[in-house]
């Protein structure tokens, strides 16, 4: 055999195999049935996403980030960014914008992953920022009193490239996720259809980030275990969570995958139990439709909670919410507290919902 019929046989191979990928990716033969967990309503004052929520159990409040622009600079000027507050002991589903006090440029602020670091009842907040022409973490102190955030400093290093999420494991200390390699809405298209493992983890010690894991396959949600022992990567393409045993040093080791047939977004760890609730999105071809138009298409949402069992060896799954888009679209996160649960969207609204029976979702 020659070898260009050879170079011909292993284009044909690839261009076969990545359609097959693309395919799959699509889920053109998924369907969402809709059930609820209780009664749910939408949280008031939340219209321009709620893309990552973090709970503080210890004060029963909730910090949800808002008005995200991720490669699509056109955004910017149609939405406000910000950090609003819910708490769970009020009842009157609402959510409210936090006001940011001190020297920082609330005008191109884009919040994406936020993480608290909570130390003798002052809670610390860690929030990713897309402003033009880079990537930061920013830090801010919440005053429970004045209901409002100070700002603190802004953390940069040059290995941010695409951060999506992150995990605070002691002040200044984290691990954070480059979702992809290119931030060019194109160029990550290509990479998104190619399924190319350009993505990383990195591990910030309070001076300098570094990576424990490169080469890794659309890392997006990141979470840690409460008693810091293991570390847990939603992969978006992959439809897994990626487990990892955390050693002292931070140092990660691979332990398994929790294999979901759904695109893990944002993960919320229960301080109490250790399960993993998880913000997804099952329908393939429907978020990507709807993350290039939010405001006319609809995306279908899920929220998926997982038990670990036997030192993290197996597992049990169960769904304990499920909606075809038309009451939020493009779920990305979901934190439970005391029988409630509150599901973030990417770009749609927030909701809430009464957990009548824990025990069985």
């Amino acid at each position: 055999m020659g070898l260009k019929k050879v170079v011909t046989w292993v284009i044909l191979a690839l261009g076969c195999s990545t359609f097959i990928k693309v395919l799959l990716m699509l889920d053109l033969n998924k369907r969402v049935y809709n059930h609820v967990p209780g009664p749910c309503r939408l949280v008031e004052g939340i219209d321009n996403g709620s893309e990552d929520i973090e709970l503080v159990s210890e004060l029963g409040v909730a910090f949800i980030t808002s008005g995200l622009v991720f490669m699509d600079e056109e955004r910017r000027e149609k939405v406000k960014g910000g950090i609003f507050l819910y708490d769970f002991s009020k009842r009157d589903f609402k959510a409210i914008r936090l006001p940011i006090e001190g020297d920082f440029d609330k005008a191109s602020f884009s919040p994406h992953g936020i993480s608290a670091f909570v130390s003798k009842k002052r809670v610390t907040l860690y929030v990713i920022n897309h402003p033009p022409g880079g990537h930061t973490v920013e830090v801010f102190t919440f005053n429970k009193e004045k209901r409002s955030l100070t700002f603190v400093k802004t953390i940069s290093d040059p290995l941010f490239t695409c951060p999506n999420d992150l995990t605070v494991v002691g002040a200044d200390r984290f691990f954070i996720t480059n979702y992809c390699y290119f931030y060019n809405k194109w160029l990550h298209k290509l990479e998104a259809v190619l399924q190319l493992n350009l993505g990383s983890i990195l591990f910030y010690d309070g001076k300098k980030a570094t990576a424990v894991e490169s080469w890794s396959l659309t890392p997006n949600g990141i979470s840690v275990h409460p008693n810091l022992t293991y570390l847990y990567v939603a992969s978006p393409m992959g439809e897994v969570i990626k487990v990892y045993k955390l050693a002292k040093d931070m140092s990660i080791e691979k332990h398994t995958e929790v294999s979901l047939l759904s695109s893990p977004d944002n993960m919320f760890i229960d301080p109490n139990n250790g399960d993993i609730w998880v913000g997804c999105h099952p329908v393939g071809h429907e978020v990507m439709k709807h993350l290039e138009d939010p405001k006319n298409t609809r995306s279908s949402s899920q929220v998926l909670k997982i038990r670990m069992q036997e030192g993290h060896k197996s597992w049990v799954i169960t769904e304990p919410y499920a909606n075809d888009g038309a009451t939020i679209s493009g779920s990305s996160a979901a934190v439970y507290h005391e029988q409630q649960m509150l599901i973030g969207t990417v770009y749609h609204k927030l909701l809430q919902c009464d957990v009548i029976n824990p025990d069985i979702v």
